[in-house]
């Protein structure tokens, strides 16, 4: 489930925009800390789970790091690293609880994260998070072969910056023999750019 989580994560963390422009996002690079709750039901069970997120996004390399905690209603934790590499279109995957590490082709459908709002995105409102910050939101649905959904998307006014998304709808976690469920993802990000 975290393979697919971070999958479906780094097509939220990278959309951007501005009240009106739906391109703004110009970093080339930035570090997101973010926290998260899954609900997935699937086959008549239901499970859930909250994971911690420290993520480096460089479009640069065209790489993205995932380095993921994962906390389940059983009681189980789990500690991984997801490296995604767009241009060999491959991703590296380390079990940290199992010590193994995994060279995988990239499942069909996957993209690298664009800079700019999805053209289907409508425009939603302006709101203020706790601490003074301006976000703007938007929403849209999304379909590929691994997600059948709806997304909203939070991101700063000033940078462009995400700042939380939320997901609805179906997922097919190649991770677990193509098992499909309805599931709901929220996330909420600290994001800071990095001067290299």
């Amino acid at each position: 489930m975290t393979r697919f989580f971070t999958c479906f994560v780094v097509l939220c963390l990278v959309v951007c925009s501005a009240a009106q422009d739906k391109c703004c996002l110009k970093e080339n690079m930035f570090a997101i800390t973010s926290g998260s709750l899954l609900g997935l039901h699937a086959d008549m069970e239901f499970s859930a789970s909250s994971q911690e997120i420290f993520s480096v996004v460089d479009y640069t390399t065209s790489r993205f790091m995932y380095n993921s905690t994962a906390y389940t209603s059983d009681n189980n934790v789990s500690y991984t690293m997801v490296i995604d590499d767009f241009e060999q279109k491959v991703e590296w995957n380390i079990d940290f609880n199992t010590k193994k590490c995994q060279k995988v082709p990239f499942p069909e459908g996957k993209q690298m994260p664009v800079r700019c709002v999805p053209d289907n995105a409508n425009f939603v409102k302006q709101v203020t998070y706790s601490g003074g910050t301006l976000v703007n939101m938007w929403y849209y649905p999304i379909k590929s072969p691994i997600q059948d959904g709806q997304v909203v998307i939070t991101l700063t006014d000033k940078g462009c910056l995400p700042a939380g998304t939320s997901y609805v709808g179906k997922i097919t976690n190649s991770g677990q023999e193509g098992k499909r469920g309805d599931i709901l993802i929220v996330n909420r990000y600290i994001c800071r750019p990095i001067n290299v």
